[in-house]
């Protein structure tokens, strides 16, 4: 007989799982050592031990094997046929997806995304804007920090925000340059100097609305700056619906508007033209 150790590696099934198969009686030795419990294996054990390895390779659960291999002739029949189905139906999946994958590769990545839309390039002027602003260095992702500060500011000095939340932003690694703002309606405040407030240039901007997810906005970028006269262009994301919630009575805890689903979020990019 064989000593565990060596029919281990013989069978290429780990002492531990041997003993496992042991407790929970899928698989006994042929002989327990009294003294030393030490566990043999005689030669008919292969056979069963190679069963159990198939029927799991099939993907049968243990307590599904250990029917199979302690049942009649019909009943595993039966096991294995309703087995053959499950896995024909996760074939036909897995296939489904490979297809899915090998269209996604020949197609456009453009067009994989089908979640948003981007409307025509209009043109409109631009009257001076007003706006109470912060701007640092960040990640993009930390921006929401940026509303807030600014938020902070407009409570801090009674500022009546109006309007819509706008960014502009000049991306970098790893690090953007971020600035966000929102028009005021008391004007006179630029006379503070204590106060980041600055003027939004007026004249002609191109424009667009883009409805979706926020990391899909990029697409929208590239349809406008096709638009771009020189190389100083600088783009504006006005936040028209979905992000900011129009009830501003707690501007301290301005968060995302959680009543709509990101993906109808309705985003204005302008160009200075």
């Amino acid at each position: 007989m064989y000593p565990i150790g060596t029919f281990s590696k013989l069978v290429d099934v780990s002492v531990k799982t041997l003993r496992y198969y042991h407790e929970i009686d899928l698989f006994s030795p042929s002989y327990i050592e009294p003294k030393t419990n030490y566990r043999y294996y005689s030669f008919n054990k292969f056979s069963e031990i190679e069963k159990i390895k198939l029927f799991k390779s099939f993907g049968l659960s243990l307590d599904e094997i250990k029917v199979l291999i302690t049942t009649d002739f019909s009943t595993m029949n039966t096991l294995l046929i309703e087995q053959q189905k499950t896995l024909n139906d996760e074939k036909r999946k897995i296939e489904n997806q490979l297809s899915l994958i090998e269209e996604m590769l020949k197609t456009d990545k453009k067009k994989i995304h089908t979640s948003f839309t981007i409307s025509n390039v209009k043109f409109e002027e631009r009257d001076i804007t007003t706006v109470l602003s912060v701007r640092e260095e960040i990640d993009l992702n930390n921006i929401n920090l940026l509303v807030k500060k600014l938020f902070e500011k407009a409570y801090a000095y009674n500022i009546e925000l109006v309007g819509n939340l706008m960014v502009s932003l000049t991306i970098g690694s790893p690090l953007s340059d971020v600035e966000v703002m929102m028009e005021i309606s008391n004007e006179s405040l630029l006379k503070e100097k204590t106060v980041d407030v600055k003027l939004i240039e007026g004249g002609q901007y191109a424009y667009l609305y883009f409805k979706g997810l926020y990391s899909d906005l990029h697409y929208a970028y590239e349809k406008l700056s096709e638009y771009a006269i020189n190389d100083n262009y600088v783009f504006i994301e006005e936040y028209v619906e979905g992000l900011v919630p129009k009830d501003l009575d707690k501007p301290l805890l301005v968060r995302p508007n959680i009543e709509k689903h990101p993906e109808t979020f309705v985003t204005k990019l302008l160009l200075k033209l």
